[in-house]
């Protein structure tokens, strides 16, 4: 399944099967009053613990928000709907913002931590609780501190009567140096994550420290997703992949149960740095092609590609709300004269469709596979033809090359066959 991640902005949740509620996004009183996607069949909410180690310095409006939820100490403001709107309560919290970097220790601490985050969970109504779990970026440290969180959530499950996912978030250079069958630390995870039979499943976040590209492009982080989601899922558990993008449609082959995406670089990605305090970025319509595993502008690179008459590269890409782009192309025209498509500043609400619609078209086929062998070969079958297919477009671009690389494809092609080699 493909789940939405939201932030800030709702929209498109009325053409997803599931969403993930960011809390970085919003503050705890307008994730209380968004009602209005009671009718997603997944509704998931990601309290974003692993972001606990953020400098308020730096990142101001995003633990300004953060710093509401009790998991992150909670605001020192008391709201009362009969003082306060939610924006006045904001703008009054923000002035007394109280933030404190340290990860609860004893375990009274981590118990309050994982029952307030469950408890607010349940009051909005979500179909699965994520429960807040330290960040893994510690190797000498052995999973040890994970595992202690993840007793207390084991010791809370009798509570809820619906299913816990845990929190695995790590930062990805942990596992850039070695294979993750000869690394020490995932197979600590692994075999520390085998035994806990009751656990109904994992969430998994990994962290790019390499804020220079949008998609995961070293072997072995994209290997241990792979076994990770294999691993849980023959034992019969949940998996939910987030921020690795298209990557989450290859995890879905290796067994993931869903993966979540979108369309900014916070929704396509977990990066710290993209929380440093900036102005706001430069949004232009790019159109994904999933047969290229590409997000391609749509008028500057779209162009190219027509040029070198190969437009039936994305011709098995096109949805309901990007035919006239299709066609327009086809008749020799370019982007800028379909004006949903046109290359403009924030000109985004229809890409930001089309890439929904191509995602969860893809997905429903995926699920409707059965056997798993079948899923696995589909998504060979996927890696290697896109790889083909940018080989021969980036061949004939050579001197005027498309903006999004290709590099990733062939490292998660080689990355899947390792993986079907070894599993």
């Amino acid at each position: 399944m493909y789940l939405l991640n939201l932030g800030y902005q709702w929209s498109n949740h009325d053409i997803v099967e599931g969403v993930i509620i960011n809390a970085s996004g919003v503050h705890i009183e307008q994730a209380n009053r968004r009602d209005q996607i009671e009718a997603a069949k997944w509704k998931l909410f990601d309290p974003q613990f692993y972001l606990k180690t953020l400098d308020l310095d730096q990142c101001r409006k995003t633990c300004e928000r953060l710093s509401t939820y009790p998991w992150f100490g909670g605001s020192s403001v008391e709201f009362n709907s009969g003082e306060y709107t939610p924006t006045a309560w904001f703008q009054e919290h923000k002035e007394n913002v109280q933030w404190d970097n340290n990860i609860p220790s004893d375990e009274e601490q981590i118990t309050k931590c994982i029952k307030d985050c469950l408890d607010f969970q349940m009051s909005i109504g979500v179909t699965h609780l994520i429960a807040p779990i330290p960040i893994i970026e510690n190797p000498e440290d052995e999973f040890a501190q994970q595992l202690k969180w993840i007793d207390v959530v084991e010791n809370l499950q009798s509570d809820y009567d619906k299913p816990i996912l845990i929190t695995i978030a790590f930062l990805d250079n942990l596992f850039f140096y070695e294979a993750p069958l000869e690394n020490k630390l995932f197979q600590t995870m692994l075999d520390n994550l085998s035994v806990r039979t009751e656990l109904d499943g994992i969430y998994v976040v990994p962290i790019q420290t390499n804020d220079a590209t949008l998609k995961i492009d070293d072997k072995y982080v994209v290997e241990s997703l792979l076994y990770l989601c294999n691993f849980m899922t023959q034992n019969e558990k949940v998996v939910v992949t987030n921020f690795v993008d298209s990557l989450g449609f290859a995890c879905l082959g290796a067994g993931a149960t869903a993966f979540g995406g979108g369309y900014s670089n916070k929704e396509k990605r977990m990066c710290l740095n993209d929380f440093i305090d900036a102005s706001g970025g430069r949004s232009y319509p790019r159109f994904y092609s999933f047969n290229l595993i590409s997000d391609l502008y749509s008028n500057r690179d779209l162009t190219k590609v027509k040029d070198v008459r190969l437009l039936r590269l994305i011709k098995d890409d096109i949805t309901d709300v990007c035919t006239d782009l299709y066609s327009e192309l086809k008749s020799g025209g370019s982007a800028n004269n379909v004006p949903n498509w046109r290359e403009s500043l924030n000109n985004v609400t229809t890409s930001k469709q089309h890439r929904i619609k191509c995602f969860k078209e893809k997905t429903n086929f995926l699920n409707n596979i059965e056997q798993i062998e079948d899923k696995e070969e589909f998504i060979l079958e996927w890696l290697q033809s896109a790889n083909a297919n940018r080989l021969l477009l980036d061949s004939k671009l050579i001197d005027n090359p498309l903006s999004d690389d290709s590099n990733h494809i062939s490292l998660w092609l080689s990355a899947f066959e390792e993986y079907l080699d070894n599993k």
